[in-house]
């Protein structure tokens, strides 16, 4: 939901300013923060799309530049709500350092499996191995096609799922989305095709876009 609402704003479908989004991500971050400690992805995913917006104009001539910047603010303060939420919980602050340090201790973190790499030469490796090879698709493509927020996203979860397995199910859950989304808008946009294969292409896009209106 989160990843979905900071995408509508990136694509300009959503106001900014409202006091309405600060106030349910700072209660939505809250409730995360008291059930799992992954809430800190909450925060680093609006100031990954805060410094992504940012970076757009100074990129890409296309970029509208004061929209860019509005919207990156939009997503600071975004960021900022969400952290501030994070508090909101038993041990306040604490919890975040605890988080940190625990993550941050690589003698810990080398005696768990989850935190290791994932052996890709296991016999049932090669699943695996594809959503890592689509997401740094996802990642190449989202770069030419100007979509900075996804290139960042997507390359650095397959840098994290390639450093730990634990990160393989969110790279699976992210990366194929956006892959999907990439390739399509690329197929879509190709050129120089045989008029047979375009016509094909075309009725698949047009099907796949009406499964995802079901």
């Amino acid at each position: 939901g989160l990843l979905l609402y900071l995408e509508s704003v990136a694509q300009g479908r959503r106001a900014l300013g409202t006091i309405a989004p600060l106030a349910a991500i700072a209660v939505f971050t809250a409730l995360w923060a008291n059930f799992h400690a992954s809430f800190f992805l909450a925060p680093c995913l609006c100031l990954l799309y805060a410094v992504s917006q940012a970076l757009q104009p100074l990129i890409f001539d296309a970029a509208d530049a004061a929209r860019c910047r509005a919207q990156s603010r939009w997503f600071f303060w975004l960021a900022m709500a969400s952290l501030a939420g994070s508090m909101i919980n038993p041990y306040g602050w604490r919890l975040h350092q605890h988080v940190a340090s625990y993550l941050l201790d690589g003698r810990l973190t080398a005696q768990i499996a989850e935190f290791q790499s994932f052996n890709f030469h296991d016999k049932e490796g090669t699943p695996f191995a594809l959503v890592v090879a689509i997401s740094a698709l996802a990642a190449v493509l989202a770069l030419t096609q100007q979509k900075l927020a996804h290139f960042f996203l997507a390359s650095i979860l397959v840098w994290a799922a390639l450093r730990s397995a634990r990160m393989l199910p969110l790279l699976a859950l992210i990366g194929l989305p956006l892959a999907n989304a990439a390739v399509a808008e690329a197929l879509r946009n190709a050129r120089g095709l045989r008029a047979s294969l375009r016509r094909r292409l075309d009725n698949a896009l047009a099907y796949s876009a009406r499964l995802q209106r079901i």
